[in-house]
């Protein structure tokens, strides 16, 4: 986030001075580099000029304005509340108790969050062979008639089925998963057709081996998608389709928030759980 964030801010240029006066990679006002500034390298100057300085002040920000949004609890993702902090002002933030409706904020955040998301899982793939087994083919059937183990009312076959290959495949990892749910706005999971897989907490941006889990998931999914009857997954940001034949190989379409609205949310855009549905 942080290297995103110094992307978006300066382009990495150590050097960057804005029309407004801001100074550094991290783009600090002299007044608010005064606060969070310290001499991070021990070479005797303190300066936003000088990059481990000027990032270890963006870091201590940073964290000050995520600790902020977590105690206001105002609407909207925390991280992207920080952000929106470190562009117009913890101020505006509380003023407008969320993102400011400011186009320059707004696509800030965007910028840096998109950017974020897309280096941590490029960059969070797993290695080559480290998938499970296969599963066994399963049972063909459709109906809400299996017990749900997560809580739900019932499961159809094929996805009770798929949640025990998972089981048996991965284990007792995942931090929570959720299968039959109710949903006002439709969608697989009242039918007992579709599972989530939550490596970490939901609602915050999972550690790197918990995107690595998360990762080895969507891809034994989608490399078994046959056998597991599965229809289409989600996971960071991104969608597969059994039925797409741009997705044949790859990852190649980016997740627009579907049925739960935007995406550049944490949860929204699944990127604290893994969604798979299933096509009976």
């Amino acid at each position: 986030l942080l290297a995103a964030q110094g992307y978006v801010e300066s382009g990495f240029n150590p050097n960057a001075v804005s029309p407004a006066g801001a100074q550094g990679i991290a783009q600090f006002m002299p007044g608010t580099y005064q606060t969070w500034g310290a001499d991070a390298d021990g070479d005797g100057v303190n300066s936003p000029f000088d990059p481990p300085d000027g990032i270890m002040a963006q870091g201590r920000l940073m964290c000050h304005l995520l600790n902020l949004s977590l105690a206001a609890d105002y609407p909207g993702d925390p991280v992207q509340l920080a952000l929106a902090g470190y562009n117009a002002g913890w101020g505006a933030v509380q003023a407008h108790r969320g993102i400011p409706p400011y186009e320059e904020t707004r696509n800030y955040v965007r910028r840096v969050f998109d950017l974020a998301v897309a280096w941590i899982s490029s960059a969070a793939r797993p290695p080559s062979g480290a998938l499970p087994p296969p599963p066994r083919p399963g049972p063909d059937g459709s109906g809400c008639t299996e017990p749900d183990p997560t809580g739900g009312r019932c499961l159809t076959p094929t996805t009770a089925w798929a949640y025990a290959q998972i089981r048996t495949a991965f284990g007792d990892v995942w931090r929570s998963i959720g299968c039959q749910q109710s949903r006002a706005n439709g969608g697989e999971h009242p039918l007992g057709r579709a599972c989530d897989y939550a490596p970490g907490a939901i609602g915050v941006m999972p550690n790197q081996a918990q995107l690595t889990l998360g990762w080895t998931l969507a891809d034994w999914l989608r490399a078994h998608a046959g056998p597991l009857g599965v229809q289409y997954i989600i996971w960071a940001g991104r969608i597969w389709s059994v039925n797409n034949p741009a997705d044949v190989g790859g990852w190649g379409r980016p997740f627009d928030g579907g049925l739960c609205g935007n995406p550049h949310t944490v949860t929204c855009g699944h990127h604290d759980h893994v969604h798979v549905s299933f096509l009976r």
